[in-house]
């Protein structure tokens, strides 16, 4: 498992938004620790680089990053940073590393 992990690059979905904070489909359960940093993409579909575990996108996708602030199974509370104000974060918006 611990494999699979390492070759298939992580990425969640935010479930809920409330203010600042947002609940996202992924906890510990797929290796997020409190403080983890991640990108917020624009929801849609991004090509896997499975030769090093990542997703391809442009910078125009890019919606700003988040901290994870609470850990729980399968799903963790995340605080949204640096977003742009322009550029509003959405449920099913995704997160990647």
């Amino acid at each position: 498992l611990a494999k699979i992990n390492e070759d298939i690059p992580f990425r969640a979905h935010i479930v809920k938004i409330s203010g600042s904070k947002a609940l996202i489909n992924a906890g510990k359960r797929s290796g997020l620790k409190p403080k983890t940093k991640l990108i917020i993409l624009q929801n849609g579909e991004y090509p896997a680089e499975l030769t090093r575990s990542r997703f391809l996108y442009n910078t125009d996708n890019i919606l700003g990053t988040a901290k994870v602030k609470k850990v729980d199974e399968n799903v963790s509370e995340i605080e949204l940073k640096d977003n742009d104000y322009f550029k509003q974060i959405n449920l099913d918006d995704i997160l990647i590393y």
